[in-house]
């Protein structure tokens, strides 16, 4: 880590990808707790941690991985109540359907791709907290 950080990471993270892939749950935790240790900037522990949430929710630990995923969106700068009921659900709908009433899924598709990676991580992490929220706290 000392000599070559940027290699030690990406090796870090290929050992997890694969232990992952291998179902190697003890080499990929080993991996992901090296990196999560040694990583020098938030940006630098995304990948472990979505992979950690992977991990959690693989041992159908998901009110952990859905925790995991909510302080990640924080500090992505996106915050969500920690618990959600249904009228705060039916609020925020009915705050949001207005605003997409005129839009078509013809204007949606014809937007450009996503290519800030902030909200690329934010879409990812969204993604696997809706997951594992149907699952741990459904409404």
């Amino acid at each position: 880590w000392e000599k070559d950080y940027l290699l030690s990471l990406d090796i870090f993270e290929m050992s997890a990808s694969i232990s992952c892939i291998n179902g190697d749950i003890s080499n990929m935790s080993m991996c992901l707790d090296e990196i999560l240790s040694h990583a020098r900037t938030f940006d630098d522990s995304l990948k472990a941690s979505s992979l950690l949430v992977k991990l959690l929710a693989s041992l159908s630990r998901f009110d952990e991985a859905r925790s995991n995923c909510l302080v990640i969106l924080s500090n992505l700068g996106e915050v969500f109540p920690f618990n959600v009921s249904l009228p705060v659900v039916l609020q925020e709908l009915s705050v949001t359907q207005p605003k997409l009433r005129n839009i078509t899924w013809d204007q949606i598709k014809s937007l450009p791709p996503m290519v800030n990676v902030d909200k690329l991580n934010v879409m990812k992490f969204l993604n696997m907290l809706c997951m594992y929220s149907i699952i741990s706290k459904p409404l």
